[in-house]
């Protein structure tokens, strides 16, 4: 009997603590914590608009190429670096590829408008 009544009572405190956790309630509220809980996930080196892929190959080690894309996947640049001189996983040299990668696209664009306008 003890051991219900003390379930009877601790049930609705523990349920009341569990609703209060921060979770959001409603939908509004939970696709802004979403936006938020992703937000701190992605680093800032991540660019939005396009990647980046680094080649190098066994015979020249100290050699890498920088391709550039964009979203849909085309080529919009390139960029040969000394891998003795950068450190890949270095995050002001990713900071740099993103900055590069932004400078490709635009370019990129202003050379397809060109191209539309020009025809």
């Amino acid at each position: 009997m003890k051991k219900l009544l003390l379930l009877a009572v601790l049930l609705p405190a523990f349920s009341v603590v569990s609703a209060s956790s921060g979770d959001p309630s409603n939908n509004k509220e939970k696709k802004q914590f979403k936006k938020q809980k992703l937000a701190r996930a992605i680093p800032a080196y991540v660019p939005a608009e396009g990647y980046w892929v680094i080649k190098s190959t066994l015979d020249q080690p100290e050699k890498s190429i920088i391709f550039f894309y964009n979203n849909d996947n085309q080529l919009v640049g390139e960029e040969n670096i000394s891998s003795k001189d950068a450190r890949l996983n270095n995050r002001k040299l990713k900071m740099q590829l993103k900055s590069s990668l932004a400078l490709s696209i635009n370019t990129h664009k202003q050379e397809q408008l060109a191209k539309k306008t020009g025809d």
